[in-house]
């Protein structure tokens, strides 16, 4: 749609349930259920005002009706990652170039029972893809923490909490060459893909780190700083808060 009724198409339909979506190098990248079959499609334009509509993945484990793709997140180009809630054990991670051969399966999480969580934080920074993931499988039990993949190598980046304590990397903002993000719920973080750098932990006198009211994510990029919403809650009682911003200066490499 272009925002107007004449403007307005119908490019799928027949389809049980529709989404996610995103926008991948001027493609619309969507999931689509078809007679309780999951697969993802791509809707690319046919240069004559028209859409051509493309099945990319296959059959997503057809028949389970609690499965569902969680995430889209464009990766470089046309290649994207998408993740998907196979079962009550199992969100798998794939990788696509927006073509049927060219959708693969790049690694099996086993969050237990905390499902629907895989790719719903996570940035691309470096050629990479960082993301926030909890997986039981295994020798060790890992909470969510920091993982990486190109989608050749992933593998886990930093565990702030080891064993199955939670380290909850969250709200990824890339500022001045480093990707920065929320862990342990009240520190900032930041890392330029090789080493991991703790920002001024103690400004939150042990409090939390939380969104505002109608937010989604701790981090936010405004121009060329960072700022974070902050709640303390370590008052004796807890009911005394106050909301504050934390900045990061890109030209000093600190934070205020």
């Amino acid at each position: 749609s272009d925002g107007t009724e004449a403007g307005t198409q119908q490019i799928f339909n027949n389809a049980d349930e529709i989404g996610p979506l995103a926008d991948v190098n001027g493609d619309l990248i969507f999931s689509a259920r078809v007679s309780g079959i999951l697969r993802v499609y791509t809707a690319a334009s046919d240069g004559m005002g028209g859409y051509s509509v493309t099945e990319i993945s296959g059959n997503l484990e057809a028949g389970a009706e609690s499965n569902a793709v969680l995430n889209i997140v464009p990766f470089n180009g046309s290649d994207f990652f998408f993740s998907v809630d196979v079962n009550a054990s199992v969100q798998r991670l794939y990788k696509s170039d927006g073509t049927l051969v060219g959708t693969t399966a790049v690694r099996d999480f086993n969050p237990s029972t905390q499902n629907g969580t895989l790719l719903q934080q996570a940035e691309v920074f470096g050629g990479q893809l960082y993301f926030s993931a909890r997986d039981v499988s295994g020798p060790n039990d890992h909470g969510d923490e920091l993982w990486r993949t190109d989608g050749v190598t992933t593998a886990e980046f930093h565990e702030f909490s080891p064993g199955s304590g939670s380290g909850a990397p969250e709200g990824f903002a890339v500022v001045d060459g480093r990707l920065f993000f929320v862990a342990n719920f009240k520190e900032i973080w930041s890392t330029d893909g090789n080493t991991l750098t703790q920002h001024d932990d103690d400004v939150f006198d042990g409090g939390a780190m939380q969104s505002g009211s109608g937010a989604t994510d701790p981090i936010g990029v405004d121009f060329n700083g960072l700022y974070a919403a902050v709640i303390d809650s370590g008052t004796p009682n807890g009911s005394n808060h106050w909301v504050g911003t934390v900045g990061y200066d890109a030209g000093h490499g600190n934070t205020t």
